[in-house]
């Protein structure tokens, strides 16, 4: 009978907890296809020229977030596209970028219309190509359907050439907290 009683009551407490939580919807933003060439290869992307391959971070040398990264070639030009994506969330994108001297950049896109262009705003301090992670806000942009576009248009100079690595678009609260935590630089 204490047995009864006591589950009886612990139902009776429970039972009005179970209707405080909050309702909250959850939306999904998808990331871009092979975000990070994780794959081992530019799949998901679309390649024009010759600047790119992607190539393994084994040593830890040039920054990448994981084994794989897109390496830019100095003699090379050429551009990677991705696909396109709704942006949502906190409207910020995030990746990593090393390299670029040069004509070389990150371009992001809405349609045919460049609406940021980010060069690395790390490489006149350091000069080399270790990739540091870019914050860039598109806060305006959010439901906007928008795509990346990795450029790099000079073949003759030491750094002219762009890695990168790790794209983020689907940047959430605690993500932009953790990257600004890192120094993460706005751009």
């Amino acid at each position: 009978m204490k047995k009864a009683l006591l589950l009886i009551a612990a139902f009776l407490f429970v039972l009005p907890l179970a209707g405080c939580a909050e309702s909250r919807e959850y939306v999904y933003y998808p990331s871009i296809e092979n975000a990070g060439f994780e794959r081992g290869d530019t799949s998901g992307w679309t390649q024009t020229g010759d600047a790119f391959s992607v190539s393994e971070d084994a040593d830890g040398r040039y920054g990448a977030s994981a084994r794989d990264f897109l390496q830019g070639k100095a003699e090379g030009t050429g551009e990677l596209a991705s696909g396109e994506f709704t942006l949502g969330n906190t409207g910020y994108v995030s990746f990593l970028i090393g390299a670029g001297e040069g004509d070389c950049h990150v371009d992001i896109c809405e349609g045919d219309t460049v609406i940021r262009r980010i060069e690395n705003p790390y490489f006149t301090e350091y000069k080399d190509d270790r990739m540091r992670r870019v914050l860039a806000d598109l806060r305006e942009y959010i439901g906007k359907t928008i795509s990346i576009k990795i450029v790099d248009n000079c073949s003759d100079l030491m750094y002219s050439y762009i890695n990168t690595d790790d794209f983020d678009v689907n940047v959430t609260e605690t993500d932009l907290a953790v990257y600004k935590g890192m120094g993460a630089v706005m751009v």
